[in-house]
């Protein structure tokens, strides 16, 4: 399940944003949208104090940006969002090959080696 609540506190503003755009992009990767994905977004909204608001905010970020805020983070949060992107690929129990794509990709972007 998502990092606990604990260690999302220790993501910036910004981080917390960057997070939650790569974790849209995520339930979006195999062009369509499962519930058990939903329900796991549902999760990570609740446990960041996540509003409609944000979320859009988030969607609207410039993805360079993004992925620069992410390249900067400590290892130990790449892992975070690594772990988390995982898992939501896996929320509907098929692990499609365009979301291998996709954390692949961010992971050469933000430099971070699982």
């Amino acid at each position: 399940m998502i990092a606990d609540t604990a260690h999302l506190n220790e993501f910036s503003y910004n981080e917390k944003l960057s997070f939650t755009k790569v974790l849209e992009n995520m339930i979006h990767a195999d062009c369509k949208v499962e519930d058990e994905e939903i329900l796991y977004f549902e999760e990570f909204k609740k446990r960041i104090n996540l509003n409609d608001e944000y979320v859009i905010e988030a969607k609207n970020m410039e993805t360079q940006k993004c992925i620069d805020i992410l390249k900067y983070m400590s290892n130990a949060k790449k892992q975070i969002v690594y772990e988390s992107l995982i898992e939501l690929a896996n929320a509907d129990n098929e692990f499609h090959p365009n979301e291998k794509v996709l954390i692949d990709n961010i992971c050469q972007l933000i430099k971070y080696t699982p």
